[in-house]
């Protein structure tokens, strides 16, 4: 539960400075996966991701694409950095790529969605 009380000082501390929707997203996101990866608790990450998206400014998102695709760009970045600092350590296991590779399908997957609920619902 700690774990969740950190990711939303985080979240109310960069609100609260006025940062942009997109930036606090990927914020707010990178650091419900390190709160989440030791117990890698992936239905506490989606409710938290999914959770972002009851913030009234998220709705900002859908009159910016330019915005969405910086999200979209950044958490590619993470992912390939994880992927390739995994490559680099020369292990076999590809136990540690799991978590990285669940929580990129489920935040993907969630932002796509809100953008899709938009478009089906106007």
């Amino acid at each position: 539960m700690e774990a969740a009380s950190n990711g939303v000082r985080v979240f109310f501390s960069i609100i609260s400075e006025g940062a942009d929707v997109a930036e606090t997203l990927v914020n707010f996101v990178r650091q419900m996966e390190d709160d989440y990866e030791d117990v890698q608790d992936i239905t506490l990450f989606i409710f938290a991701v999914r959770s972002f998206f009851c913030w009234s400014r998220a709705e900002e998102l859908y009159t910016t694409p330019e915005r969405v695709e910086y999200i979209k760009h950044k958490w590619m970045e993470d992912n390939d950095a994880k992927y390739t600092s995994w490559l680099a350590s020369s292990e076999d296991a590809h136990e540690n790529l799991k978590w990285s590779k669940w929580t990129f399908q489920a935040k993907n997957t969630i932002l796509s969605d809100f953008l899709n609920h938009r478009e089906t619902h106007l």
